[in-house]
């Protein structure tokens, strides 16, 4: 019963996004990092990124069309996505949620050594033991922590000189050039770049409203898993809700309110009740990159993540 208490309502993506160039602007509002693309409704979301958008090409004294490419520092960046079970359902928050990632790689081997590391085995016992070195580093998100985890949580992953999912020669290109190489921008250099590591694993923990106690979640990631050129497909949308729907109207009658108008229906064109909703379906789904450069995919069936064609 503990266990079952302790497990977080969380399903995280099937897929690793590496966005680059103009393919990663707007991926998620740049205000705190906050995460706000989940957080707010899709009208306030469009209207605040409008904003923003507004104030960088002010600031910048050119149009939000001309902005540069990349993350902030023109780096691509790696993201997944993590949705609540219960998003469709009030008070089923997670509280003071914390992500962390941990990222397992092959021992980088230089020399002679690495010959003779390789092939370094222990025999006994009618067995072999392969002692090929196996090192573990921590990956840094963005945003690490969310007050209040209700809908959808994007988190991002930057590479540049110190992640260690880019290869060794490519973060001391960029250590010694104080920048990303825009010749990179393509998607057979960003998967050249990338280090091809065994697992990435990541772990949330939070504070359940439901049950107010800690729970935890976690994913391991494959490096087949990444996805170069690609971002995630919108889940959420908009409903009208009505107080009546028309089963009701049709057995009681229409009713009225305090002012002697009818009372809107659920559908009717005219409501102005909206309620923010998550399509738990499209969560693995995925769309090319803004930029016409993207991954090439086969067409597999047996997939689990889908590929919308925009």
């Amino acid at each position: 019963l503990m266990r079952l208490l302790a497990q977080a309502h969380v399903t995280f993506s099937s897929t690793l996004c590496v966005q680059y160039g103009r393919g990663a602007e707007g991926g998620t509002v740049r205000y705190g990092q906050l995460n706000f693309r989940a957080s707010l409704s899709v009208q306030a979301y469009k209207k605040l990124t409008a904003t923003l958008l507004t104030e960088d090409s002010q600031r910048n004294g050119d149009s939000a069309d001309e902005s540069p490419a990349g993350s902030e520092d023109g780096y691509p960046v790696i993201e997944f996505r993590m949705m609540n079970d219960r998003a469709n359902h009030e008070g089923s928050e997670i509280w003071d949620a914390q992500i962390s990632a941990i990222v397992q790689l092959h021992k980088e081997q230089t020399g002679s050594s690495a010959g003779a590391l390789k092939n370094d085995k222990v025999s006994g016992g009618g067995s072999t033991l392969d002692l090929e070195k196996k090192v573990y580093y921590p990956i840094s998100l963005t945003p690490n922590t969310h007050p209040h985890f209700s809908r959808i949580w994007y988190a991002r992953h930057v590479l540049n000189e110190e992640s260690p999912l880019l290869k060794r020669e490519v973060r001391d290109m960029i250590a010694a050039d104080k920048k990303w190489d825009p010749d990179f921008n393509s998607w057979r250099e960003i998967r050249d770049c990338l280090n091809p590591f065994i697992s990435l694993r990541v772990t949330l923990s939070g504070t359940s409203a439901v049950s107010a106690s800690t729970v935890f979640a976690e994913h391991v990631y494959e490096f087949d898993d990444v996805c170069v050129g690609w971002r995630f497909a919108n889940m959420v949308y908009e409903k009208k809700v009505g107080i009546y729907n028309r089963s009701w109207w049709r057995r009681f009658g229409r009713p009225f309110g305090l002012t002697g108008e009818p009372v809107q229906a659920e559908g009717d064109e005219d409501n102005p009740d909206m309620k923010t909703k998550v399509d738990r379906a499209l969560l693995h789904d995925i769309v090319p990159q803004p930029g016409g450069d993207f991954e090439p995919m086969e067409d597999d069936t047996d997939s689990v993540f889908h590929i919308f064609n925009i």
